[in-house]
């Protein structure tokens, strides 16, 4: 083999390379869907929730916001956000509100998420799961008030996502 066949072959190798592993990084930074998009699906997932409980049963927002992935559980690269939104559910009257984690336990099981927390034995007791599909997490908490009142929360959660769709450019 000729100096110039070899440098060649080098060459190629170099740069098939380069490909392979600029392809494995570019993974990590691959596009993903945006804050507004995130928080019309994490509003769905509540939602339907909701419809799972009993009719009559209302939401009132407690929080809505977008929080960022400083400790990224999925391994992905730092800078990105996900959007959280958690509600109070106002329930009708003599509405045994500790049938709500029951209800819901079978609704999300039935639709195959995936348990990610359960603490349905402790003193507040709260139920967190994720959905198959798409990563985006869901749960519900509970609070028995010394008053005799029980307050339950509905808590959904996007996964890591790039504020606008994309990776800064710098990244």
């Amino acid at each position: 083999m000729t100096p110039v066949r070899r440098w060649r072959r080098l060459a190629i190798v170099l740069v098939a390379g380069l490909v392979i592993s600029g392809c494995d990084q570019g993974s990590d930074v691959r596009p993903t869907m945006t804050v507004g998009q995130a928080a019309e699906r994490t509003e769905e997932i509540v939602r339907e929730a909701q419809a799972a409980l009993a009719p009559g049963t209302e939401l009132e927002t407690d929080l809505d916001d977008t929080t960022p992935c400083d400790d990224p559980s999925d391994g992905g690269p730092p800078g990105r956000v996900f959007v959280e939104k958690h509600y109070k559910v106002v329930y009708p009257d003599g509405w045994p509100v500790n049938q709500a984690l029951v209800v819901l336990a079978q609704y999300w099981e039935q639709r195959g998420y995936k348990v990610i927390k359960d603490l349905r034995s402790e003193r507040n007791p709260q139920l967190a799961v994720e959905s198959p599909n798409d990563g985006f997490r869901i749960g519900i908490e509970i609070y028995p008030r010394d008053s005799g009142r029980i307050d339950a929360f509905l808590v959904g959660s996007s996964p890591c996502i790039w504020e606008n769709g994309t990776p800064p450019a710098d990244t």
